[in-house]
């Protein structure tokens, strides 16, 4: 990171697959990598950290993912999903309080992902800042209310 700037870890964050609430072809309980690699997979960008630690995994499990889409917009993905036309690979952060959706836990990734704020330095002595941190946590705490909807692979 560049000097001028430092950088505030606000939370880990979990990285999941994404599906409409009722998808056929995929049983839940016992999902794992070659179960759904033939499922279209809508996906963010190459450069996308999250989308490498994937392609990584499906690279060590020799498997070739179907990528039906890459989009750049994590809210354009979310109503491809709505609209059946596949999975994705998304922040629990963005969709866990979406009733649409189904979560599925991917542990296989070996990258860790974390909420981050970057600042340039010394802004940190400065009141509506340290506020603003302070809500943000807030905020980001709230999204960590269990959900049965989650499953865990």
């Amino acid at each position: 990171m560049h000097s001028e700037f430092e950088s505030l870890i606000i939370k880990e964050e979990t990285i999941v697959l994404v599906t409409k609430k009722q998808i056929p072809t995929m049983d839940e309980r016992k999902s794992l990598l070659s179960e759904f690699s033939n499922e279209p997979l809508i996906l963010t960008e190459t450069t996308c950290t999250y989308r490498m630690a994937l392609m990584e995994v499906f690279r060590k499990e020799n498997l070739v993912p179907n990528i039906s889409m890459e989009l750049t917009s994590i809210e354009i993905i979310k109503k491809s999903i709505k609209n059946g036309w596949g999975i994705g690979f998304l922040p629990r952060l963005t969709v866990v309080n979406d009733e649409a959706f189904t979560l599925i836990e991917f542990p296989q990734l070996a990258t860790k992902f974390f909420t981050q704020i970057v600042y340039p330095k010394n802004n940190l002595e400065i009141q509506p800042f340290n506020t603003f941190i302070t809500i943000s946590k807030s905020m980001i705490a709230d999204t960590d209310q269990p959900t049965e909807k989650l499953v865990q692979m």
